[in-house]
């Protein structure tokens, strides 16, 4: 199945650094489901965020059933945009099912979704420490200082869309078969 292929390829799945993949849980759902996808977890540098020392920036990939197998063929790319509140790795993990299911009755066809990190971690907001902020500006942020960045760029939070559009973008292509 492509969770044990994925260990023994373990980051040579892709040119790309992965620290952990996994099969789709699908068959959880559907028992006796045998073409599962792989997610990969990994990061991606980056220098588009606020404060500039952010350099790696979280990612999730799903690798569509028969990726391992058919190692020339090349896949489109979806890039889905996780929710507030939504990361990568939750939304990934149902949204991979989808995807499964789809692909196995022909009604999508295989295909590579990347599922980037919208959250970004600040210490200031405009300036201001986030522990400064008054009451109403502190409620948007959580205890540990994440705030959505709503997939755009901000002077405030860093440029997530310039991320996505020429970092993560070129990453993908130079390290899936995309």
């Amino acid at each position: 199945d492509s969770l044990s292929r994925a260990k023994r390829y373990n980051t040579s799945i892709t040119k790309a650094p992965a620290s952990i993949c996994y099969s789709t849980l699908t068959d959880i759902f559907v028992p006796g489901f045998t073409k599962k996808g792989t997610l990969c977890e990994g990061t991606y540098p980056s220098n588009t965020f606020q404060p500039p020392n952010t350099t790696q920036q979280e990612y999730v990939i799903y690798l569509p059933h028969g990726y391992f197998e058919e190692t020339e063929r090349r896949y489109p790319v979806l890039f889905y945009l996780h929710g507030i509140p939504g990361t990568p790795q939750g939304d990934s993990k149902v949204l991979s099912i989808v995807l499964d299911l789809a692909i196995a009755a022909n009604l999508a066809t295989p295909m590579i979704v990347v599922f980037p990190n919208g959250n970004t971690t600040v210490e200031t907001f405009m300036g201001v420490p986030v522990e400064d902020l008054p009451p109403l500006y502190k409620k948007t942020f959580s205890a540990n200082g994440q705030l959505p960045n709503y997939w755009a760029n901000s002077s405030a939070l860093g440029n997530m869309e310039d991320d996505i559009v020429f970092t993560l973008y070129d990453f993908v292509d130079a390290n899936f078969r995309t």
